[in-house]
């Protein structure tokens, strides 16, 4: 914490029973809100993502059709 000196529910969390630094944790927890590159890229990323339970935290994500086609 010294070296960051930020809250450590911020960065940190566990992970097999082990307390590991996340920084990807850290700029979703500071940030106002997020955004991908394709509409199913950020529902993949709310289902099984895991960090979705921060990803939630944000009512309005964002993203932007990659123009690639599904079917």
């Amino acid at each position: 914490n010294w070296l960051v000196q930020l809250p450590p529910e911020w960065y940190t969390e566990y992970r097999d029973n082990k307390l590991v630094i996340n920084p990807s944790k850290c700029a979703l927890e500071t940030s106002d809100n997020w955004g991908t590159v394709s509409n199913s890229y950020k529902h993949d990323l709310l289902g099984s993502s895991p960090l979705a339970y921060v990803l939630w935290k944000h009512p309005q994500p964002f993203s932007f059709p990659n123009g690639i086609r599904k079917e």
